[in-house]
Formats: structure tokens, sequence, C-alpha cells
């Protein structure tokens, strides 16, 4: 309906609620959690990629989430936060015991600037 009024629409593809906040983000991140890009290359050129992270594109690779090293806490994170959501759903299908959270990407600017934060340590 707003696209038809001309008024921009930013497609969400997941709930907002499902992104972590910034603070669990920085405490995650104090842990020494395990922080996952989840892009595809071609968007490292808009965003680089968090310091310290690995990357699995979720696009190509999904099925490596398999391979994700033990960890009590993983960071996963992409441009929106959709990937991420489908990778938090995978893992814990799979039966990950540990923390996961949603830090969104770059479209999340706080949560965003916490994780970019709290990896320049």
């Amino acid at each position: 309906m707003l696209a038809r009024l001309g008024m921009p629409v930013r497609r969400m593809a997941r709930c907002a609620s499902s992104i972590a906040t910034p603070a669990q983000i920085r405490q995650a991140v104090a842990a020494n959690a395990t922080i996952i890009d989840l892009r595809g290359a071609a968007e490292f050129a808009e965003d680089p990629m968090v310091r310290g992270a690995l990357h699995i594109e979720w696009d190509r690779d999904k099925e490596t989430m398999a391979d994700v090293p033990a960890a009590d806490t993983i960071v996963l994170y992409c441009r929106t936060g959709g990937r991420a959501g489908k990778a938090k759903a995978l893992l814990e299908s799979r039966g990950f015991a540990g923390k996961i959270l949603n830090a969104g990407g770059p479209m999340d600017p706080e949560p965003w600037a916490a994780l970019q934060e709290a990896t320049k340590k």
C-alpha cells in the first residue's frame, strides 16, 4: 500500500525483535563469541567484514554451517539480518546448544555500530 502512494518501503526479512540489542552484542563479543559474516563477497565493497569474523557465504555455503566451530556464543550478521535469522534457525534445528545472536547488519545501524565498536578492541 505504501509503495502505491510513492513512499519508500523497506522490505523486512525478519521482525525487528529478532535482532540482538547493542548491549547483548557487546557482551557476547567481550566473552569471545564466534562471529560469522553470512554476506556475499560483493557486499564487502559496501561494508567491510567485521574484524575477526569468519566468512560463510549463506547463499552458496549454508551447508558449511555444520562446520561452525564449537562455541558458547555465536554472533551472526549479514546485510539486514534475514540470512542471519535463517542461519540461527538452522543451527538451532541441528541442536546447537550455545547462545546464538542475530546482529542484523549494516541496515540495522545501532546493532551494527555496536558490533563494529566491540570488535575494534
